[in-house]
């Protein structure tokens, strides 16, 4: 995911207001997820040594929730957050951004796949900001569904999909009927 940048801890600076949950680094805090967890796995599995996300096979990686109930809000114009960090605020954004998190435009609108490793090419600009950590990043060379093999890193569920606006719209209105809505047992007869 990229970073938030409206994420009120970056600002959370102060020792002194929050001694107990302060941000020494600011903006230059990375997220890594698991990989900065000091509580080991029932296993014993440590996921970092001595600070974390110094054990690259768990930087970045984030427990993923069903997606049963992810657009249940209080009222239809509750905002809601999405993603570890929140970063995105509706549906429609978290399925465009896995539909084209690889991709850059031009000035023309021409979009071109790019890899995250290296960037886009010149003169094209990426659709979304670069995820805070790169490793264990799912199809980072930005490989379509179609050119997706078993011996690629690239499995194309991701970062280049290739769906169309309509694609998107009916994924997220499947998202949607993903529900617990309950309805009410039928009344027992005396």
């Amino acid at each position: 995911m990229p970073k938030n940048p409206l994420n009120p801890y970056y600002q959370n600076t102060d020792p002194v207001t929050n001694s107990h949950g302060y941000n020494s680094l600011g903006t230059n805090y990375v997220d890594y997820g698991l990989g900065s967890n000091p509580n080991p796995a029932p296993d014993g599995t440590r996921f970092y040594n001595t600070v974390p996300g110094d054990i690259p096979e768990f930087r970045g990686l984030f427990k993923t929730p069903s997606m049963r109930d992810s657009d249940k809000r209080p009222s239809p114009s509750f905002v809601k957050a999405y993603m570890h960090n929140g970063v995105f605020k509706s549906l429609e954004e978290v399925v465009h951004f896995y539909n084209k998190r690889n991709i850059a435009v031009n000035a023309s609108g021409q979009e071109m796949a790019f890899d995250l490793r290296k960037g886009p090419p010149a003169g094209y600009t990426p659709v979304f900001p670069p995820p805070e950590v790169l490793d264990n990043v799912q199809n980072v060379e930005g490989v379509p569904p179609s050119k997706a093999t078993k011996r690629t890193e690239s499995n194309g569920q991701v970062g280049n999909l290739q769906l169309t606006p309509e694609q998107e719209q009916d994924l997220v209105n499947f998202i949607i009927i993903l529900n617990d809505r309950l309805t009410k047992p039928n009344p027992v007869s005396p």
